[in-house]
C-alpha cells in the first residue's frame, strides 16, 4: 500500500517535472524565436531607414559639391566666352568710331579746301574783271578827253591803268592767299580740337556704356545659366533619390520610376509657377 502510494507520487512528480521542462524549453525557444523575429524586423527597418538616410545625405552632399563645381565652371566659361565677345564687339565699335572720325575729318578738310579754292577763283576773277573794265573805261575816257592826237598821254594813261590794275590784282591775290591760309589754319586747329576732344568724349562714353552693358550682360547671363543648371541638377537628384528610396523600400522599379516622374513634374511645376509669379510681380504697374 505504502509502496504503491510512493510509486504514484514519484510518477506524478516525474511527469510534472518532465512537463515543466518541456514547457520551459518549448516556451523559451518560442520566446527566443519571437524576440529574434521582432529584433530582426526592427533591425531590418532600422537598416532600411539608416540606408535611406545615408543615401539621401550622401546624395545631398554630392549634389552640393557638384552644383558648386558646375556653378564655378559655368561662371568661368560664361566669363571667358563673353569676354571674347565683348573684346570683339568693343574693338569693332572703336574701329567704327575711329573710321567715322577720320572720314569726318577728311570730308571737312576737303570741303574747306574746295570752298576756299572756289572763293579764291571767284575773288581773283572779279578782280581781273574789274581791272579790265578800269583799263578799257580809262582808255576810252582818256581818248575822249585828251583827243586822239595826244597819243602819248593815252599810252601813258593806259600804261598807268594797266600797271595799277596788275598791282591791284596781285595785291588781291596775295590778300586772298593770306586770308585763305589764315582761314585754313583756324579751321584746321578748330577741327583738330573738336575731333580730339570729341573723340576722347565719344571713346570714354562708349567705353563706359559698353563696360556697363558688358557687366550687366555677364551678370544676367551667368545668373540665368547657373539657375538653369541648378534646377536641372536638383530635379535629377530628387528623381534619383525618390527612385532609390522606392527601390529600397521594395515597391518595385516601375512604381519607383513613376514616383520619380511625379516628383519631377511637381518640382518643375513649382519652379514654373514661382517664375511666373516673379515675372508678374516685376512687370506689374504697382512695382513700376
Amino acid at each position: 500500500m505504502v509502496v504503491g502510494v510512493v510509486v504514484i507520487i514519484v510518477a506524478v512528480v516525474f511527469i510534472a517535472f518532465v512537463t515543466v521542462i518541456i514547457v520551459v524549453v518549448v516556451g523559451s525557444v518560442m520566446i527566443v524565436v519571437d524576440i529574434v523575429s521582432v529584433v530582426a524586423a526592427v533591425d531590418v527597418f532600422v537598416v532600411i531607414v539608416f540606408a535611406i538616410v545615408a543615401i539621401v545625405v550622401g546624395i545631398i552632399v554630392v549634389v552640393a559639391v557638384v552644383v558648386a563645381v558646375l556653378d564655378i565652371m559655368v561662371l568661368l566659361l560664361v566669363a571667358f566666352v563673353i569676354a571674347i565677345i565683348v573684346v570683339v564687339v568693343d574693338a569693332v565699335i572703336v574701329a567704327i568710331v575711329v573710321v567715322i572720325i577720320v572720314v569726318g575729318v577728311i570730308v571737312i578738310i576737303v570741303a574747306v579746301v574746295v570752298i576756299v579754292v572756289v572763293i579764291d577763283v571767284v575773288v581773283v576773277g572779279i578782280a581781273f574783271v574789274i581791272v579790265i573794265i578800269v583799263v578799257v573805261v580809262g582808255t576810252v575816257i582818256a581818248a575822249i578827253v585828251v583827243g586822239v592826237r595826244v597819243t602819248v598821254v593815252v599810252v601813258a594813261v593806259v600804261v598807268v591803268i594797266i600797271v595799277v590794275g596788275v598791282v591791284v590784282a596781285i595785291v588781291v591775290v596775295v590778300v586772298v592767299i593770306i586770308a585763305d591760309v589764315v582761314v585754313v589754319v583756324i579751321v584746321f586747329v578748330v577741327i583738330i580740337v573738336v575731333v580730339v576732344v570729341g573723340s576722347v568724349v565719344i571713346v570714354v562714353g562708349i567705353v563706359i556704356v559698353v563696360t556697363a552693358v558688358d557687366v550687366v550682360v555677364v551678370i544676367i547671363f551667368a545668373v540665368v545659366v547657373i539657375v538653369v543648371v541648378d534646377i536641372i541638377v536638383v530635379i535629377v537628384v530628387v528623381a534619383f533619390v525618390v527612385f532609390i528610396i522606392a527601390v529600397v523600400v521594395g515597391i518595385g522599379i516601375v512604381v519607383a520610376v513613376v514616383a520619380a516622374i511625379v516628383v519631377v513634374v511637381i518640382v518643375v511645376s513649382v519652379v514654373v509657377v514661382f517664375a511666373v509669379v516673379v515675372v508678374v510681380v516685376i512687370s506689374s504697374p504697382a512695382v513700376k
